[in-house]
């Protein structure tokens, strides 16, 4: 959406889209209810003082992201490149802007972190050894119970070749699965 907004937070021109990204029903009405965006829009009014700081200083900003609360209550990811288009004599100036609604991509971001620390966590309390190896079979990261079924004490597990904890039958069935991504039987 294109936006035009000044540094009191007063929209002063929006498109449809824009309109539609913050939840009002037209453009005349997202400027009719956006008075003040820093506490009509910004989840965080915080982060609409960094935006204005960011302005101030260097005439633009660039891929500045920031939570919204739309009119109707829903929460909304929102990034936008922006330009300080015009400064009043009173200091004030004018901003010009685009933005995207970047919800879905922030919230698929939540869930691979969330599903990376459960991964992790379930890597590293497994009863059972579980080792990640490299190409070459060396091995990159052991879980607590590969360090204590494989070291004798020692945690000096990574670094260390696959191939120097197992016997010959168990390593050619290990080489076999892994280069041809097989299950194992």
């Amino acid at each position: 959406g294109i936006f035009q907004t000044d540094s009191s937070g007063a929209a002063l021109h929006v498109n449809p889209k824009m309109a539609e990204i913050v939840g009002a029903e037209s453009p005349e009405a997202a400027i009719a209810e956006f008075r003040d965006v820093a506490r009509d829009l910004y989840a965080d009014p915080r982060r609409r003082t960094e935006f204005l700081e960011l302005l101030r200083r260097d005439g633009k900003v660039e891929d500045f992201e920031y939570e919204a609360v739309t009119r109707t209550g829903q929460r909304r990811w929102i990034i936008m490149n922006a330009i300080i288009s015009k400064v009043r004599p009173d200091g004030s100036f004018v901003i010009d802007g685009f933005a995207d609604d970047v919800t879905a991509r922030k919230t698929a971001q939540h869930t691979v972190v969330e599903q990376q620390v459960q991964a992790r966590m379930l890597f590293d309390q497994a009863p059972i050894g579980m080792l990640l190896v490299d190409t070459h079979h060396a091995i990159l990261e052991a879980n607590p119970a590969a360090v204590r079924m494989l070291s004798n004490g020692s945690k000096r597990l990574v670094g260390r070749g696959l191939a120097e904890f197992l016997t010959r039958a168990s390593a050619s069935l290990v080489t076999e699965t892994v280069c041809s991504s097989k299950p194992w039987a």
